[in-house]
C-alpha cells in the first residue's frame, strides 16, 4: 500500500516529477477507474448465476432451501468484491495520473476479482454435496484466489 501511495503522491499534479510527466508516461486515471468499475460490476453480475430456480414441482421451499451454500457463497463474495471496489475507489480518489506499472498492477487486481465467481461456484457446489475433502478442497481454492488478489494488492512494480 505504500508504494501504491508513492504512485499517488509521484502521479498527482502536484508531485510530478519533471522528466517521467513531461514525457507522457504518466496517463489521466479516469479510463481506469471506469475499465475497473465495469469489470467489478461484471464480477458481481456473474456470481448471481450460480443461483438457481427451483427445478422440482411441488418441492419450491425444499429446492430453495438446499441452495443455502450457495446464497452464503453469493453474499460473501458479493460483499467481498465490493470490498475490493471501496478500496479501489478509495485509492484511485488519491491518484490523479497513472503509469504502466500501475495499469498492470491494477490488471491483475481485476483479473482475481473476475476469477471470483468461479470459485464461489465451486465452494457452492461442495458444500451442496457434503463431501468434506471437496469441500476443504474448494475453500483451499476460493483462499488461493483471495491470496492472489492480496498480492495484486502489495506487489513491488
Amino acid at each position: 500500500m505504500a508504494d501504491l501511495r508513492a504512485y499517488a503522491r509521484q502521479a498527482s499534479p502536484g508531485g510530478q516529477s519533471g522528466s517521467g510527466a513531461s514525457r507522457g508516461l504518466f496517463a489521466e486515471s479516469g479510463r481506469v477507474e471506469a475499465f475497473s468499475d465495469g469489470v467489478f460490476a461484471v464480477a458481481i453480475t456473474l456470481l448471481v448465476l450460480d443461483l438457481r430456480a427451483p427445478a422440482h414441482r411441488g418441492m419450491a421451499l425444499h429446492d430453495l432451501l438446499a441452495q443455502w451454500p450457495a446464497y452464503v457463497a453469493y453474499l460473501v463474495s458479493f460483499a467481498y468484491v465490493g470490498v475490493i471496489w471501496v478500496n479501489h475507489h478509495q485509492l484511485f480518489t488519491r491518484i490523479a495520473r497513472v503509469n504502466a506499472g500501475l495499469l498492470w498492477r491494477n490488471l491483475a487486481l481485476l483479473l482475481t476479482t473476475s476469477v471470483l465467481p468461479f470459485p464461489t461456484a465451486v465452494i457452492s457446489s461442495a458444500f451442496q454435496l457434503g463431501d468434506r475433502p471437496d469441500e476443504s478442497a474448494a475453500v483451499a481454492f476460493y483462499a488461493a484466489v483471495g491470496a492472489m488478489a492480496a498480492a495484486a494488492w502489495l506487489s513491488r512494480g
